[in-house]
């Protein structure tokens, strides 16, 4: 039964991130024809169409830690010069349209700007900081990256985070993304060990690239090698 445990818990987990890319490939979907030169929407309307399914999708799934969409300089209506510094609508200095919407520990959504999105320098676990954007943006696939160290609504958590491009008219135009706090695959790690052999096993979940995603044992070990385990 140990065996058919261990699938089971890997299946939820599976099922999980396949859910989140689902919700990122219809975004990334609907963003695309809303920006499209053709038939799309307005172009004065879009952040704050793109910020309301951003919201509702976080609000449709109680389980993902948030959702989010990055664009590239003025793709989303060319007007980033008028956003500049309005993180109430999803954008930094630049005024690109970086909104990340996020569900706290106490359920309270809020929205923030997306930070190190062009960033290719490396977390200590050897993941690239902006490999969510970058990745999608150099190879036109999407991501799943955990896990990540983020901080959200001012607090450092572990994320995986599935990122999906966006194409407009055949070009890169951003990505758009749904996470997971890992505390979940954390929570789920500790109910299967407390489910086998009276509680006297340890669970640990590892990437493929050997990264500790969760670990009844060691929960101190999350988000680094799991050789140090």
């Amino acid at each position: 039964g140990l065996k058919r445990l261990a699938s089971t818990q890997a299946g939820i987990i599976r099922a999980s991130l396949d859910e989140a890319f689902g919700a990122a490939r219809n975004m990334a979907r609907s963003f695309e024809m809303a920006a499209s030169q053709k038939d799309g929407t307005l172009a004065d309307r879009r952040r704050a169409q793109f910020n309301a399914i951003l919201l509702n999708v976080l609000k449709d799934n109680p389980r993902f830690n948030g959702t989010y969409s990055a664009w590239e300089p003025n793709a989303i209506d060319g007007n980033d010069a008028g956003f500049k510094n309005n993180a109430a609508a999803g954008s930094d200095t630049t005024g690109r349209f970086l909104p990340y919407w996020t569900r706290a520990a106490d359920g309270k959504i809020a929205i923030q700007p997306l930070v190190e999105y062009d960033s290719s320098a490396t977390h200590p676990n050897g993941l690239v900081k902006g490999g969510w954007y970058i990745g999608p943006a150099t190879t036109g696939k999407e991501s799943l990256l955990a896990p990540l160290p983020y901080i959200v609504q001012g607090r450092n958590v572990y994320l995986a985070t599935m990122s999906v491009p966006i194409m407009v008219d055949g070009k890169f135009a951003g990505v758009a993304g749904a996470d997971f706090d890992l505390a979940f695959v954390q929570k789920l790690a500790e109910s299967v060990k407390a489910s086998i052999y009276d509680g006297k096993a340890s669970v640990d979940i590892v990437t493929s690239a050997g990264l500790v995603v969760a670990s009844s044992e060691h929960p101190d070990k999350i988000g680094g090698a799991y050789s140090a385990v």
